[in-house]
């Protein structure tokens, strides 16, 4: 019963000391951590395909629940992040498979079909 109650001590601490991100960078870092793959999209506002892309990332999140990590970069809100990436077009999507690598990226429009592609080539399912 004691080895139990000092486990449990044990991880209530260290849940309770582990913060949760606050800046885009600290959630890229924490999802490239996660196991899981991660698409980052960078774009802005005032950029048409990039409003496009908005609904496009909305029905991959839908449709790829709990499978992978969807990161929104605003290249006007944080230009250091775009510095860092490299950005010379929106949008863009960086894919980033589940060892936390770059495995490849965008630049322009992409379709649902196109990410999904990729996602499969991945080997991130559906379903």
């Amino acid at each position: 019963m004691k080895i139990f109650s000092l486990l449990l001590l044990c991880l209530l601490i260290t849940a309770c000391s582990s913060k949760a991100p606050e800046t885009t960078e600290e959630h890229i870092k924490f999802a490239e951590k996660s196991g899981k793959v991660v698409l980052i999209q960078i774009g802005n506002d005032t950029c048409g395909p990039c409003v496009d892309m908005k609904n496009i990332l909305k029905r991959v999140e839908e449709d790829y629940q709990n499978r992978i990590k969807i990161i929104r970069i605003d290249t006007i809100k944080e230009p250091e992040l775009t510095r860092k990436y490299a950005i010379q077009k929106v949008p863009t999507q960086i894919f980033i498979d589940a060892k936390g690598n770059e495995f490849g990226r965008n630049e322009g429009y992409y379709s649902y079909e196109e990410i999904a592609f990729v996602l499969k080539d991945m080997g991130v399912k559906l379903f």
